[in-house]
């Protein structure tokens, strides 16, 4: 097929992704030191006191009431705006009651642990009396009081004899009464522990209850439906007509549950001890995010050493969440909190992947039901002619064949090489360590450390190669290996250069001094076609190699204009090589350039910048309508239409910042990989020094907008493309 005609044939498909994609998700930081709000990140701070937030409670109407250790202010978060509250509000009902638990200050109100209060179904305001302006401080006695909203006067609450050195904490409002927890310290060998239970006072008496399958009662919670959430070590319960009933368990027996909310779609945001945040879907009963705090922006500025105070649920189903560094202490007998340094107030839209469309599915933790998507998560990926496909995992220690009805089938690298009998089997190996031979569905690896070679045949079996090699045309070490199907051969890369070895016949040898070609770190790519030839792309251009001797030897212009990195192959079953300015068809000792990566370079320079628009691939195939889709090594993805090329940004689909690679499914999908990136084994000095330049150029900003990338992204993801259901 000529260029000409090649292009017209791509042309002839033009699609779009970007009409269905999903818009970036919203999360607002309110820190002392900078805002982040609209997605604009400043230093202008227009409220510090939001990054001391030391309480919020959620009133009837959805909205947030926030009470802020600096400078004691008050906010309202409500319609997605927060605003202060001042003594003009005193007319609601809400702030009239919560008055008795308030210290008045000029105009403003401040409403000091509103984890000390709650309103019933009724209107009824239940609280510890608070007259103190000290913070915290609640009373010389914790004395529970009932603000009657009919009378307009404060009643007493006797507790149970049995439970009058308990302290109420976290009291949450229900239909009749309030529900908490009772917390009693108890000092014992110069330390202080605490003794735990769940409480419902209905507005006459106490229901105390220990928890089933735990002795410490961590939160309590309701819902926007009514239901009351009360949280042990790693279990999860609801409370109603007076009975605890276990919903779920998160973690193992050492995982433990510190704060918990839940969202109208039934999203469970879980804080842990361990020093993540966790998002369970009690609709699929899946842990189905986590949240690293020392990674990602759940607490603000990841630099700082932040607990998580309080998670509550605003009137747009967002996450609100304040940290802080501080310590639980009790003074005069009563909790309180003692603040070491600020925190921030982070606001978290969680995403809703269901608005994902226009024929694009991801597979994820979120969106799958178990984690069988992870068997398509690799960084390379090897295909036969019936349509099997098999992946490399991320670390390269597993090979996973998924055979065209489904089937996964998991298979060790170190585990293969013992089964071999090696005496030290290597336990991973590179994208390049691979090939197929795509006619018979057999894998052929040779080792990167140790250099074994073997064969992973498609019915599973395995088989150890040994190859008898003049020593000096052949060498001793056998650096790759691939099959050649049509001359029933294999073709090696040795030390000395490369043969070509019948399984009946004696090898041929092409020494590097013959063809100029080394095998070292500049061979690229190795790779035997089903027309009986090899490819080989390497730093002085690329070779095509027959089992006649012959070679022809195409040369780059120069060392930045490639010919080839690696080869791939159109619908046609025509082999096309992706090189650094292009794609070209090798004819010969002819190489045409098909489709320019200039233009490619320009549409990456205006959306990304100069430092973003290489136009190095590290991966590429055709679809199914035989359009180019490519991977930068900036990894950056796009596919050319045949006169256009349209850029996919991944991060609309919450996508980590690495792109390994991309293949076609049995249905002819394109299905893109991405993930967390990969940590060399070892990083070599100059590589080291590297790495600490580019982040000495970091600002503050662009640390924090890492931390809400890697809020939002997915560690393993791959993201299915349908180019028949695209615009």
């Amino acid at each position: 097929m000529n260029s000409k005609l090649f292009l017209a044939c791509l042309a002839t498909s033009a699609m779009s992704f970007y009409a269905h994609a999903q818009s970036s998700p919203k999360v607002e930081i309110y820190d002392q030191d900078f805002q982040y709000v609209s997605g604009e990140y400043s230093t202008k701070v227009e409220n510090q006191s939001l990054s001391s937030i030391v309480s919020m409670v959620k009133l009837d109407d959805g909205s947030v009431l926030m009470s802020s250790k600096k400078d004691n202010k008050s906010f309202i978060l409500k319609d997605g705006k927060i605003k202060p509250v001042t003594s003009f509000d005193a007319e609601s009902a809400v702030l009239e009651a919560l008055k008795f638990s308030a210290v008045a200050d000029g105009s403003d109100f401040v409403f000091q642990n509103l984890t000390t209060g709650a309103f019933d179904g009724k209107g009824d305001f239940y609280a510890i009396y608070v007259r103190s302006k000290e913070f915290n401080t609640i009373g010389k006695k914790d004395e529970l009081h009932k603000f009657n909203k009919t009378t307009k006067k404060l009643e007493p609450i006797d507790k149970p004899s049995d439970y009058k050195n308990f302290h109420p904490h976290k009291m949450v409002g229900v239909e009749n009464g309030f529900v908490c927890i009772l917390i009693k310290p108890i000092e014992r060998d110069g330390s202080t522990k605490y003794e735990y239970r769940f409480s419902h006072y209905d507005g006459t008496q106490f229901n105390v209850l220990e928890l089933p399958d735990s002795k410490k009662v961590s939160d309590v919670f309701k819902g926007k439906d009514g239901r009351v959430w009360v949280t042990g070590k790693n279990k999860v319960y609801t409370y109603a007509d007076g009975q605890l009933k276990e919903e779920f368990s998160v973690g193992n027996e050492k995982t433990r549950i510190a704060e918990f909310s839940i969202n109208s779609k039934g999203i469970a945001l879980i804080d842990f001890t361990s020093g993540s945040v966790g998002a369970y879907n009690t609709n699929t009963n899946k842990l189905e995010k986590v949240f690293p705090k020392n990674e990602s922006a759940i607490v603000g500025d990841e630099s700082a050493s932040r607990s998580i105070q309080e998670i509550e649920v605003d009137d747009k189903d967002r996450f609100v969440i304040s940290a802080s560094k501080y310590k639980m202490d009790f003074e005069f007998d009563l909790l309180k909190y003692q603040f070491e340094s600020n925190g921030s107030l982070v606001i978290l839209e969680y995403p809703n992947l269901k608005e994902i469309g226009g024929g694009v599915t991801l597979m994820n933790s979120m969106t799958q039901d178990n984690d069988d998507y992870k068997s398509y998560v690799g960084k390379s990926s090897l295909v036969d002619q019936e349509g099997n496909l098999s992946l490399l995992s991320l670390d390269g220690k597993t090979i996973n064949k998924i055979s065209k009805d489904g089937q996964v089938t998991s298979y060790s690298i170190e585990e293969i090489g013992k089964e071999l009998g090696f005496s030290y089997p290597d336990y991973m190996i590179y994208p390049n360590s691979w090939t197929i031979d795509e006619v018979s569905g057999n894998i052929y690896i040779s080792t990167p450390t140790r250099k074994q070679t073997f064969v992973l045949k498609a019915d599973g079996s395995k088989e150890k190669l040994a190859f008898s090699l003049d020593k000096k045309l052949g060498g001793k070490t056998i650096k790759r290996v691939t099959f050649d199907s049509q001359n029933q051969a294999y073709w090696l890369a040795t030390n000395k250069g490369f043969a070509f070895s019948p399984i009946n016949g004696e090898p041929k040898y092409y020494t590097k001094k013959q063809t100029g070609i080394g095998t070292g770190y500049g061979l690229f790519e190795f790779r035997a076609d089903t027309q009986g030839k090899l490819w080989v792309s390497h730093s002085k251009g690329v070779a095509v190699f027959d089992k006649d001797g012959q070679v022809s030897n195409l040369e780059n212009e120069n060392s930045a204009n490639y010919i080839s990195h690696f080869s791939i192959k159109d619908n046609t079953g025509r082999s096309v090589a992706v090189g650094s300015k292009g794609t070209f068809a090798i004819s010969g000792e002819t190489a045409t350039k098909e489709i320019d990566f200039e233009s490619l370079k320009a549409e990456l320079t205006k959306k990304y910048g100069e430092e973003n628009n290489s136009v190095f691939m590290k991966a590429a195939i055709f679809d199914q309508k035989n359009q180019l889709w490519v991977i930068t090594d900036k990894n950056k993805v796009a596919y050319f239409t045949g006169s256009d090329w349209n850029i996919i940004d991944m991060k609309q689909y919450y996508c980590a910042p690495e792109v390994f690679t991309l293949f076609n499914d049995k249905e002819g999908r394109v299905n893109i990989v991405a993930g967390e990136p990969l940590k060399p084994v070892v990083a070599t000095p100059t590589e080291q020094a590297a790495a600490a330049a580019a982040e000495a150029k970091k600002t503050p900003k662009d640390y924090l907008l890492e931390e809400i990338d890697h809020t939002y992204y997915f560690p393993e993801q791959v993201v299915v493309f349908d180019v028949n259901q695209a615009n």
